[in-house]
């Protein structure tokens, strides 16, 4: 029979369509909307508010204004304008009516085939790491349900077939096929510590610093949560491109760090967050501000342990004591 509250799965990531429906329906230009889900494609179905027929760009700037208002995976892929809606005998509006009339996503008109040779290989790997059977070289990775675990498998897949090494990050400023492939394609790639998020904005910049997992790609998500005003720059390990030597220490870490931050905002005030281990490299940069005489203004630690001295421990010694942690919990059941 179906849900009765409209809620939909896609990817393994639960949505509510009227969420959605209630966005569009707040945007200017739009009159009413219903949003589908067919074969993992978000359609949005829209009466404009315009009596003649809507232009075609608005369905991109619409896309831009809901990227503020929901999350990449809530976006809708496809915009249709209607006259109306179908209905029931009831007068309810009848979705079932809708997906019969709705095409195919892989037959879909002006969908882009890719063309070129690194095209063809980031669209292979987007389409199995994605599980999707065809993939529009225009389409956006985060609006196709991409995030970072699958990132780092799309990475991993290009390196391996093309020993080519992308950044993670990447993926946030090349979010397409084509855009992807025509960086990769480049003769240089650089690898920047400094990654701007969400660069747009007026506030303090907000400075974020990676786990032990090394990359800044899961705070895309972060970013794009907090104020639309606020600007948030990630910063992400040395020696993740195989060549540039990693940092010795954590203080040497946060010096590098600190330099590239003062390069581009030499007067402060500073905003710092760090994530598990990054959180006491913030901490770090935060002490050396301050010594310089700068102002930080936030220091944000995010799942960081409080004994500094765990991340000094002997690797072999760490994983004892997580096996006795563990072993305690079955034996007292605390």
């Amino acid at each position: 029979m179906g849900r009765i509250d409209q809620q939909v799965k896609i990817r393994g990531q639960r949505i509510e369509l009227g969420e959605i429906e209630q966005a569009l329906d707040a945007l200017a230009g739009i009159s009413s909307s219903v949003v589908l889900l067919n074969e993992d494609i978000l359609i949005a179905n829209v009466i404009a508010t315009e009596k003649s027929n809507p232009v075609t760009d608005q369905a991109g700037t619409w896309k831009e204004i809901l990227k503020e208002m929901l999350p990449a995976h809530m976006i809708p892929h496809q915009f249709n304008f209607v006259k109306e809606f179908p209905t029931t005998l009831s007068g309810k509006i009848d979705r079932k009516a809708f997906l019969q009339l709705l095409p195919n996503k892989s037959t879909k008109r002006g969908f882009t085939e890719p063309s070129t040779k690194s095209e063809k290989i980031i669209a292979n790997i987007w389409q199995e790491c994605l599980s999707i059977d065809k993939i529009d070289v225009y389409s956006d990775f985060f609006e196709l349900g991409g995030h970072s675990v699958v990132g780092v498998q799309v990475m991993a897949r290009i390196e391996k077939e093309t020993q080519n090494r992308l950044p993670l990050v990447a993926l946030l400023k090349h979010p397409t096929i084509k855009n992807l492939a025509s960086y990769m394609d480049r003769e240089s790639i650089v690898w920047d510590s400094l990654v701007p998020l969400k660069p747009e904005g007026t506030k303090t910049p907000l400075y974020v610093i990676h786990g032990a997992n090394h990359n800044v790609l899961m705070f895309n998500a972060l970013a794009h949560k907090l104020d639309k005003d606020q600007p948030v720059y990630g910063l992400q390990s040395r020696g993740l491109n195989g060549v540039t030597e990693p940092h010795d220490s954590i203080d040497q870490m946060a010096a590098d760090y600190i330099s590239e931050i003062v390069a581009s905002n030499p007067d402060g005030p500073y905003a710092l967050g760090g994530f598990s281990y990054g959180g006491i490299v913030a901490y770090e940069m935060a002490r050396q501000l301050l010594a310089q005489g700068k102002e930080v203004t936030i220091l944000a630690q995010f799942d960081t342990y409080v004994y500094p001295s765990y991340y000094y421990t002997n690797p072999l010694m760490k994983k004892l004591l997580m096996n006795l942690f563990q072993i305690g919990k079955v034996v007292f059941k605390f």
